[in-house]
């Protein structure tokens, strides 16, 4: 902005707030927006953001806003004067918070004005401030804005700005991480078109704060609060909200690290849990495997015992060891029904060990019954000699 141009914004301004020629407004207000740069550029919105911190507030609104409205429903008036006497009008309801009604015109009008480019930028921002129910149409409208200029650094930081609104809002887009990575994107975007703009770090803090990096959060609103000048009239409206964003920043963190400890606590209890019901199973089946195996140890004595009773004793001992390898054999087939395949080993040594009971009482058996013959013949040979004399 030229110093010319500062002379002319501060006449201009003088002029919505005094002069009650209408010709005579139209044709300044017609004169200033020839010298303006085109709509879609940031000059463009720099100036009107001036002209419009130059206007009195509450005690002159009236008198403005009706000159404004004067201008942009003119029709025969120039498109860009009129439109540029809207954006005017609509920025300084925005300043002073009156959102609804500017929310009014922009839908009142948007039949003659959606066609300029930042038409949707000026909606975003009226939007966004609305309540969190109209975020989500907010951000829509600025990334209309952002399809249309995408070189223009408060269009870019706009969408950026309203995007870290809606997810600091619980009412979070299901794409959320889309949105925050187009965020970042377009926000480094206009700072590499604006980089000394105090605002524009402001935002960056709160998007990294979002994407958890708290230390570059830290760093940007430094930055913000370094780059604000001291001497401009919204210093301290600025600088409180800076304290905000910083107070938030901490807030987060705060948040994000005892979510982290509750997630690391919760992964060590289920750890915990699932080993302790893995120790309880295991037990359970130990306890099943020992009923199983002392109810075979007795049927096994109770079975030689009754056996016993009708052999003699050799006989006896091959049944007995018969029944052990039968009862080995029934354990181990228990044992894998009861564990399954991780138990597999364990099960096939008890099988070897029940085949190698049954070969030593197949052996005994046959022992047993050479032995029995050879004590028979020694019996039998006395009688034999008795003959033979």
């Amino acid at each position: 902005m030229t110093e010319d141009m500062t002379v002319d914004v501060n006449e201009i301004a003088k002029d919505l707030c005094e002069n009650d020629d209408k010709s005579l407004l139209v044709k300044r207000f017609s004169d200033f927006c020839a010298l303006l740069e085109e709509e879609s550029s940031r000059n463009y919105e720099l100036i009107i953001t001036d002209l419009v911190a130059k206007l009195p507030g509450e005690q002159c609104f009236g008198v403005c806003g009706d000159h404004l409205e004067k201008i942009f429903q003119n029709n025969t008036l120039d498109e860009k004067v009129r439109y540029t006497a809207f954006f005017v009008y609509v920025t300084y309801l925005r300043r002073y918070k009156h959102i609804n009604k500017a929310r009014n015109a922009l839908l009142t009008h948007e039949h003659e004005f959606k066609n300029f480019p930042t038409y949707d930028h000026l909606l975003s921002m009226v939007l966004s401030q609305l309540g969190p129910e109209n975020l989500h149409a907010a951000l829509s409208a600025a990334e209309r804005a952002c399809d249309k200029i995408s070189d223009n650094a408060g269009v870019l930081h706009s969408y950026a700005a309203t995007a870290a609104q809606l997810l600091e809002d619980f009412d979070k887009p299901h794409n959320s991480e889309s949105v925050l990575e187009k965020a970042l994107e377009r926000l480094a975007k206009a700072l590499k078109l604006t980089p000394d703009y105090p605002k524009f770090y402001s935002t960056q803090a709160r998007l990294f704060s979002l994407n958890g990096d708290f230390i570059e959060a830290k760093k940007a609103i430094e930055k913000a609060i370094d780059l604000e000048p001291s001497s401009g009239k919204d210093y301290f409206i600025r600088y409180q909200d800076y304290q905000a964003v910083k107070i938030a920043i901490k807030h987060q963190q705060a948040i994000f690290e005892i979510s982290k400890k509750l997630s690391e606590a919760e992964g060590n209890i289920k750890s915990i849990s699932e080993k302790f019901m893995s120790d309880v199973e295991k037990a359970k089946m130990t306890s099943i495997e020992a009923v199983g195996f002392f109810a075979g140890v007795i049927g096994l004595v109770v079975s030689g015992v009754s056996v016993s009773a009708n052999i003699n004793v050799s006989e006896s001992i091959v049944v007995i060891l018969f029944l052990t390898a039968a009862m080995v054999f029934s354990f181990a087939a228990f044992s894998f029904i009861v564990h399954g395949i991780d138990n597999l080993s364990r099960a096939a040594f008890m099988v070897l060990i029940a085949i190698i009971i049954s070969i030593v009482a197949i052996v005994s058996h046959a022992e047993f019954g050479r032995a029995e013959g050879a004590v028979a013949a020694l019996i039998e040979l006395p009688d034999i000699e008795k003959q033979a004399k």
